[in-house]
């Protein structure tokens, strides 16, 4: 099965596995606090009660830049060090020396797992807050991808990888 066959049937997977959870959630789902919308009395974010506009406006939008900087560093920094320590194909690093690449890769996955924690607790605060921030990580993403995409200098949907055309030549 072709790399494209397989990626669609994986999106379509996803997409029927969210909609189940969706209607689970909306169909079973008590009225409470999570699927209000905007200011309330008892909204608590990171300890911090959001009862009116500003603080509510103030908690999407330091929850908007969190998110539009986690898809550029995780987009593009942290391939940089995931591939210059994990691909198994490649005994050479290029660009860092072994201490700059031990150094920066820790802090980099240090400040993902407690950067992680805050995010956690601000999406799970509420419905409405977890869509903005999930809206706004996807329009950052939109635009990494394009930048990401335009580096690439051939598409060739025909083949799977360079290897294809010797696994025919084989078979």
């Amino acid at each position: 099965m072709r790399v494209l066959h397989r990626t669609a049937i994986c999106a379509i997977v996803n997409t029927i596995s969210l909609v189940g959870f969706l209607l689970f959630m909306f169909a079973f789902g008590e009225h409470s606090s999570l699927l209000k919308f905007g200011p309330t009395e008892d909204l608590v974010v990171l300890n911090v009660k959001i009862n009116t506009w500003q603080k509510y406006i103030l908690i999407l939008i330091v929850s908007s830049i969190s998110r539009v900087l986690d898809v550029i560093v995780n987009d593009i920094g942290s391939p940089n060090l995931g591939f210059s320590i994990y691909n198994p194909t490649t005994t050479i690093v290029y660009g860092f020396t072994r201490n700059q690449l031990q150094v920066l890769a820790n802090w980099m996955w240090l400040i993902n797992g407690l950067k992680t924690i805050a995010d956690t607790l601000i999406l799970i605060s509420r419905f409405d807050i977890a869509m903005s921030s999930v809206v706004i990580s996807q329009i950052a993403s939109i635009f990494v991808i394009r930048y990401l995409l335009s580096k690439k200098k051939r598409f060739i949907p025909e083949k799977d990888s360079p290897d294809s055309e010797l696994e025919s030549l084989i078979k």
